[in-house]
């Protein structure tokens, strides 16, 4: 669970370099301390709110990575934050004005092709404002042929809608351990 503050897991014009920190430093600080797999099929991404939209960054920007991933209220419509003038010093300090397409998940998603796309689930509260663009997100997901599960719930923005959630999301996984079982 790394520490990226509000950068939404971007290389930000004015502050650190979040997305190079995640995308590539962590991975190998990762696999030097623990044997984990670099196998795709055993490797999933998964977050919530502004983490979710880190981890279908992750997972698009680098879908021979990833098995699956995970969003639980994400953040799919990054240009949602350019309109809410409380978060103009927010954006600016990340992008420098508006964000650029490669920070948008939607056009990620259209770049993978059909069959290298992740398995996805894609969580929110019916009570939310992320409601609209992640059903939106979901269906053309769907769409372009990808493996999508939905969990639309009653909720809010919340640690509670997330913790009901999560456990969903992990029987979900696609884990090798089940296959074998």
């Amino acid at each position: 669970m790394p520490a990226v503050h509000r950068s939404f897991y971007t290389d930000e014009v004015h502050g650190h370099r979040y997305w190079t920190f995640v995308s590539e430093e962590l991975p190998r600080v990762v696999s030097s301390f623990f044997n984990v797999s670099a196998r795709r099929e055993d490797t999933f991404v998964a977050g919530l709110s502004m983490g979710g939209y880190g981890a279908l960054k992750l997972a698009l920007t680098h879908p021979d990575r990833f098995a699956a991933v995970a969003s639980l209220s994400g953040v799919v419509d990054i240009n949602w934050l350019s309109g809410r003038p409380e978060r103009a010093t927010l954006v600016h300090r990340i992008f420098d004005g508006e964000p650029r397409p490669e920070h948008d998940v939607r056009p990620l998603l259209r770049a993978v092709p059909p069959a290298e796309l992740p398995k996805m689930h894609l969580s929110c509260g019916t009570d939310e404002p992320l409601l609209a663009p992640n059903r939106a997100f979901a269906a053309e997901a769907e769409e372009l042929g990808a493996d999508v599960t939905t969990l639309f719930v009653p909720g809010e923005h919340e640690w509670g809608l997330w913790d009901r959630v999560i456990a969903e999301v992990i029987d979900w996984l696609p884990l090798r351990a089940r296959v074998q079982a």
